[in-house]
């Protein structure tokens, strides 16, 4: 929103150092208001930005935004339809795909890069409604588009029933229907494509994975104790999947799957006590280790943005909470990772009356475990992992604050019951490095918090006798 309260299309592009390159908010000629969905970035550096426009108080259209590579827009193109939900995905060739849904149908374009329409398609409700979650895009260049069917019924007397199914549907390069299929589950919330064509799709508590040629290959048993937020599908056709539980039960935040749907692992934890986790996406890098972000709660007053790596085998190789002060909620909602296995968060930050956005650039040591400062963001308060870990009897904590003032180094058990304090006086800026010795302690994962006026830091050790 700007100062009078109109929403419009913002596009922030930020250099390696995290330094802001670009703000270009995009405004149209209307009185309207624009807020964009969907972003994608070709090759050249030029990024198509999909959104809903509204030209007046009571109608909506689809907008799509093409940025330079440069930065500034060439072009915008408007879609008079109905819009609620917009999607945009690009191919190998760079062809442009957009998707529109409002109350009844879902339709696709396919555009090229200067806008002109190659085909179209159409996909009815006929007497249902549908929606757009995702438009993924196949190796192969063929097109899935996945949301949802929804219907109400009736009978004398009696409130509305809601029925929900999936919708899957299969299209080649030039936007003709391949097939089409409606399985039995909630709200689709994630699609993925792994290299064979074959499709994943997750609901709150469920997966499913289709064949190339539309077969149902296999579904998982609904897990009422959990909800589903992240997919992922490894160079292997392994599922990934995360999430979070509900309150006072234990749950598998992290599970992995086969290609035939068979559970390979998966990482419990308790939603009970503190700390209280969520995890909201994941990610892989080259190598197919896994990453989550999420947000953690310790009882204090802020919430942490958290975020874990774990190896293919599920044993986790660090993890980071980063909080900009005590009081504030941050929490990631986005994860990616380069070429370079730079990690990017990108996800929400602020207080009850003053919300912001939140990106996060971690950096990682070759050959390493330890991950590294925080990039982009003026200040060397850092938090690393303990070494070594697992450890027995002993291990060794090292941090740096960038401001003179209380410092406060703690451990917790998984209860979130203090076992050990290790620093709790002033300090002058600079690094440090705590001993922690574990000998009168149990087998187990314990909590480290690092605390000051810069904010908490948050990790995660195992002592193992």
């Amino acid at each position: 929103n700007d100062l009078s309260g109109t929403r419009k299309i913002t596009t922030i592009r930020y250099s390696p150092s995290g330094q802001p390159v670009l703000y270009q908010p995009y405004d149209s000629t209307t009185n309207g208001s624009e807020f964009g969905t969907s972003i994608a970035v070709d090759d050249s550096g030029a990024a198509y930005v999909a959104g809903v426009s509204y030209p007046t108080s009571t109608s909506t259209e689809g907008v799509l935004v093409r940025y330079s590579p440069a930065g500034p827009i060439e072009w915008v193109a408007h879609y008079p339809v109905y819009a609620v939900h917009c999607q945009v995905v690009l191919d190998a060739t760079g062809s442009i795909y957009l998707g529109i849904s409002d109350d009844r149908d879902i339709r696709v374009w396919k555009l090229n890069r200067q806008g002109i329409v190659l085909d179209s398609a159409s996909i009815s409700g006929d007497t249902t409604s549908l929606s757009l979650t995702a438009l993924v895009m196949a190796l192969s260049g063929d097109l899935f588009v996945v949301g949802n069917r929804s219907w109400g019924s009736s009978t004398d007397n009696t409130l509305p029933i809601l029925h929900i199914e999936g919708e899957i549907v299969k299209m080649d390069a030039h936007c003709h229907i391949l097939w089409e299929s409606h399985p039995a589950m909630g709200m689709v919330s994630a699609a993925r494509s792994d290299q064979h064509g074959d499709l994943a799709v997750i609901d709150a508590n469920k997966v499913v994975k289709y064949s190339s040629d539309g077969q149902l290959l296999w579904h998982t048993v609904n897990d009422q104790t959990m909800r589903l937020t992240g997919l992922a599908i490894d160079s292997r056709s392994r599922v990934i999947v995360c999430g979070y539980g509900l309150q006072g039960t234990p749950y598998n935040a992290i599970a992995k799957y086969d290609p035939d749907g068979r559970v390979l692992w998966t990482d419990a934890l308790p939603n009970t006590g503190s700390p209280q986790i969520q995890y909201w996406a994941l990610a892989l890098d080259s190598a197919d280790n896994i990453y989550v972000t999420g947000n953690m709660s310790d009882g204090s007053p802020g919430v942490g943005c958290l975020t874990v790596k774990v190896d293919t085998s599920g044993r986790r190789i660090w993890e980071t909470t980063f909080v900009r002060t005590i009081d504030e909620v941050d929490m990631g909602t986005f994860i990616s990772v380069d070429d370079s296995a730079n990690v990017y968060v990108g996800g929400h930050s602020g207080t009850t009356n003053n919300w912001g956005y939140l990106v996060i650039k971690y950096g990682q040591a070759s050959g390493s475990d330890a991950v590294g400062p925080i990039r982009g963001i003026p200040s060397s308060y850092t938090l690393a992992q303990n070494f070594p870990n697992p450890f027995n009897p002993s291990t060794r904590i090292s941090f740096s604050i960038g401001k003179e003032g209380p410092v406060s180094l703690r451990v917790y058990d998984v209860l979130g019951r203090e076992v050990a304090t290790l620093v709790n006086e002033n300090r002058k800026p600079g690094e440090y490095t705590e001993k922690f010795n574990g000998n009168q302690m149990a087998s187990g994962v314990y909590l480290y918090v690092l605390k000051s006026s810069e904010g908490q830091l948050m990790g995660r050790m195992m002592m193992l006798k």
